[in-house]
């Protein structure tokens, strides 16, 4: 792949990464390929992508976005085996994406714990370009391409398209919008959609399940507990526990806070 733009805003290196999957449900659905581009501070960048076999049939539907088939993953590693090598690369370092807060974290996150790995790390920081996208105009990739970029995305649902995509994306914001420190690209796309307004916080989880206040209380994210402390309401975290639905990662992440 032929590194479009440069980036050398950051001060130290950057993991940009997108996932393409079985499906968007976090707790069900699997990864069937990894793009990620190490970006170094000097602006340099090397370039991995990797097939996943997911375990189960890729659902028709998701074959029609990403284009991966069954046949293109029979002979591919699981995740279990690749698991260890991805978080050495990945852990501890920053990490930045189109919507990985939304989705990809919380599904690579996932996939780590079902393995028994605690990823990603509190020391990582995020930039995510949706984030700022969203900020400042609120669109999805293909837009923000188009508008930052002034061309068409030819390659969307690819995953290592998706990267390049973004990491052209991130350049032109930072560029636009005098993003000249870490600090100030990881705050402008601190930002999470809700469909309504744009949300300000610090996940305690990388499902965005909970998330920790200015006083550092951890507090419930959705739900009729929505925005109590876990702390003056236990009954819906044990409640939380029983359900499907939660992730695991978010699951184990809750009953260590609350047996603290």
């Amino acid at each position: 792949m032929e590194n479009s733009h440069k980036i050398t805003v950051f001060d130290a290196p950057v993991a940009v990464f997108d996932l393409e999957t079985t499906g968007a449900d976090v707790v069900k659905d699997r990864i069937c390929s990894i793009a990620i581009s190490f970006l170094k501070p000097d602006g340099s960048r090397v370039d991995k992508y990797m097939l996943v076999n997911p375990g189960f049939p890729i659902p028709e539907e998701a074959t029609n976005v990403h284009g991966i088939t069954n046949e293109m993953v029979a002979d591919a590693p699981r995740f279990a085996q690749i698991a260890k090598s991805l978080f050495d690369q990945t852990n501890e370092i920053d990490l930045a994406g189109f919507n990985i807060k939304g989705f990809d974290i919380p599904l690579l996150a996932e996939e780590f714990a079902r393995v028994d790995m605690v990823w990603p790390s509190k020391k990582s920081r995020v930039f995510d370009a949706l984030g700022i996208f969203m900020n400042m105009e609120r669109r999805r990739l293909q837009d923000a391409v188009k508008f930052y970029c002034g061309r068409e995305i030819t390659d969307a649902h690819n995953a290592a398209g998706d990267v390049a995509s973004t990491i052209d994306v991130l350049t032109e914001q930072i560029e636009r919008y005098g993003l000249d420190s870490p600090a100030k690209v990881e705050l402008h796309g601190r930002g999470s959609w809700d469909g309504e307004e744009l949300i300000m916080r610090d996940l305690y989880d990388p499902a965005g399940k909970l998330y920790v206040d200015e006083d550092g209380a951890v507090r419930y994210n959705f739900g009729k507990a929505k925005d109590t402390k876990v702390k003056d309401d236990p009954g819906f975290g044990q409640w939380m526990l029983k359900q499907d639905f939660i992730p695991l990662v978010t699951k184990r992440m809750l009953t260590a806070y609350l047996r603290s």
